[in-house]
């Protein structure tokens, strides 16, 4: 009987929301990756791991060579992450994952309807989300890089990085 417990102690129930945060933030994506990820029957139970999974194919679409390929792959990483932040309004790191491909998407695609209103989100509520420390900033440094950044966003992200670096 304990080594059944021990057992069921050992197996992972689902996708974890840190495993999936390292994962990606640590690796190049992938097709391979975004198949691990989704051979998970559980990732699309939660917001998180969904939006995760969205933003793994709207950046596989840069890598795709056909350009229905690219639009295909970033359409459903789109529609995946909006069910997400649907699912989960007050979620500041999926605020976090649509604002990073909101910057980093083509102009032509008109995804940046939000980034106003994911940036204020972010910056008012990620410190009150449970985040380490660490984290929040690797997500505000990986913001920073975004190809659209306006200069007005880019001053709001490093003042709020000179805020909880005091």
């Amino acid at each position: 009987m304990k080594i059944f417990f021990i057992w069921l102690i050992f197996i992972p129930l689902g996708i974890s929301e840190w495993s999936i945060r390292a994962d990606f933030h640590s690796q190049k994506i992938t097709q391979t990756y975004l198949d691990r990820i989704q051979s998970d029957t559980l990732w699309d139970l939660n917001p998180l791991v969904e939006a995760y999974v969205g933003v793994v194919e709207t950046m596989l679409a840069e890598e795709a060579f056909w350009p229905i390929e690219k639009w295909n792959y970033f359409n459903r990483g789109q529609e995946k992450i909006e069910q997400a932040i649907d699912k989960d309004k007050d979620d500041p790191e999926l605020r976090y994952l649509r604002l990073l491909v909101q910057l980093n998407a083509p102009k032509f695609l008109n995804y940046d309807d939000c980034i106003e209103s994911d940036l204020d989100f972010y910056i008012s509520n990620i410190l009150n989300s449970g985040l380490n420390i660490i984290w929040i900033k690797k997500f505000s440094h990986n913001l920073l890089i975004g190809k659209h950044l306006s200069d007005l966003h880019e001053a709001r992200l490093n003042a709020f990085l000179l805020s909880i670096n005091c």
